[in-house]
This record gives C-alpha cells, sequence and structure tokens, in this order.
C-alpha cells in the first residue's frame, strides 16, 4: 500500500520500503520468533507521516503516541492508510477535474451533434420548448409600431430566453406536453424541484393571508410566522408529491 503513494521519481524510497517490508524475510524472521513487530510499525508510521497529507498529521501523531497492543494499532495504521488513498484519489481528481471537464464538454458536445445528424426529428419537443418561449417574450418585448430597427434592437437575447425557459421547466406539465429530450433523464429531480417550489409557494400564501386577514395584532411576531411556517409544511408534506 505504501508503494502507491510514491511518485514515479522516488526510487530511493521504494528500494527503502520494498527492503524494510520484505515480506520472504519476515516471513524467515516469523519462523525463527525474531520479527521486530514495534520496529515494524514504528517504520511503517514514520513513512506514513513523510507521506500523508498535512490534514492527517493528527492521525499520524496518535499512531506514534498509541499504547495499544499490536492488532489494535495495525488496525488502526489500516485505517489511517485508507484515509490517505482516499486523500490521494481526492487529490487526483482535484488536478484532473479542468482537463476533464473540457474533455467531457467535447465529447458531449460531439455526440450531440452526431445524434442530431443521424436523427434530425430528436429534439422536436426541445424546439418546440424554446419556440413557444420566445414567442411568449415577443410581445412583450416589440411593442405594436415601433419601426423596424427598433424592434429588432429589443428582440430578447439568449440568456433572457434560457433563463424564462428554465423557469417554465420548474412549472411544467407533464400531463400537458412531453418533457424536453435534453431534460429527460433529470426529470425525477425536477418532479422534486417542482414539488417543493409548489409548497414554498402555499406556505408563503397561507402566511400572506393570515397577515392580511389578522393585520395589526401578530405584526412583529417573527415566531408565529415561523410556526406557522412549521406547520403549514407538516400539512403539505407528502399531498400530491411526486
Amino acid at each position: 500500500i505504501l508503494l502507491s503513494f510514491l511518485n514515479p521519481g522516488a526510487n530511493r524510497m521504494r528500494i527503502q520500503i520494498m527492503e524494510v517490508l520484505d515480506m520472504d524475510l519476515i516471513r524467515q524472521q516469523a519462523d525463527n520468533d525474531a520479527v521486530d513487530i514495534q520496529g515494524l510499525a514504528s517504520y511503517i508510521i514514520t513513512t506514513m507521516g513523510k507521506m500523508c497529507a498535512p490534514v492527517r498529521d493528527e492521525e499520524i501523531k496518535k499512531l506514534r503516541e498509541s499504547t495499544d497492543n499490536v492488532v489494535t494499532l495495525f488496525r488502526e495504521i489500516f485505517r489511517v492508510l485508507d484515509l490517505m488513498k482516499a486523500d490521494m484519489v481526492n487529490f487526483t481528481i482535484d488536478n484532473l477535474r479542468p482537463v476533464l471537464q473540457r474533455q467531457s464538454v467535447e465529447y458531449e458536445r460531439a455526440t450531440f451533434q452526431s445524434i442530431l445528424e443521424k436523427t434530425p426529428n430528436a429534439l422536436n419537443h426541445t424546439t418546440s420548448w424554446i419556440k413557444s418561449v420566445l414567442e411568449e417574450l415577443l410581445p412583450t418585448t416589440i411593442p405594436t409600431g415601433q419601426t423596424q430597427r427598433k424592434g429588432q434592437q429589443a428582440v430578447p437575447g439568449p440568456f433572457q430566453i434560457l433563463n424564462f425557459a428554465f423557469v417554465r421547466i420548474l412549472t411544467w406539465d407533464y400531463n400537458k406536453s412531453p418533457l424536453p429530450e435534453t431534460w429527460i433523464t433529470d426529470e425525477t429531480r425536477l418532479r422534486e424541484i417542482q414539488w417543493r417550489l409548489q409548497q414554498y409557494q402555499a406556505v408563503n400564501e397561507v402566511l400572506l393571508i393570515v397577515h392580511s386577514t389578522i393585520g395589526g395584532p401578530i405584526q412583529g411576531l417573527p415566531s408565529l410566522s415561523d410556526r406557522l411556517k412549521r406547520m403549514t409544511s407538516v400539512l403539505l408534506d407528502g399531498m400530491h408529491s411526486p
């Protein structure tokens, strides 16, 4: 396990670990009752201290100061080694993430384009979704009677269209229209988000009705609002859930 933490160029330490932890030699020593268990444990812990991330220094310190029996000590050593392996994996992922993200985007774009070329109508619902959003935005952004030039300047931009489209996804009527193809894999998550949004909306409506009906007597009572939120959330929880 220790060897797996070494960089390719750390030949000196690699040779040292292989010499000290030579299993054939340790087996021979065990046959002659000459194994220095405490010495091996001390060497392993010292080597771990040289390789571990700073966040594991406290764990290494506990191992050095441990007075447990040999079995418990080695159990703890393997536990810390598992933590170090996780640290190494996370470190590697953090270093590779920018590269992986760039390659992932390029791969997804190429795959997406390949699907479109093979199946031109593969995104009919997605196209209809974007078009309907654009048609809904156009009347509000291009008032009647404006000149062609002014109208062109008022055409909604891509970010405005996408923002409006994403809001529509959160209020999507699944019984009326099929979900756009680009969202199918996220349908379960979208339904959950939609349910939570409806729940929060219902809670706010209850609070608005209570405050507008009773008015002054409950003004300045934040604890009452918090209690109403909790009670309403409990009553709504599980109702019409996806």
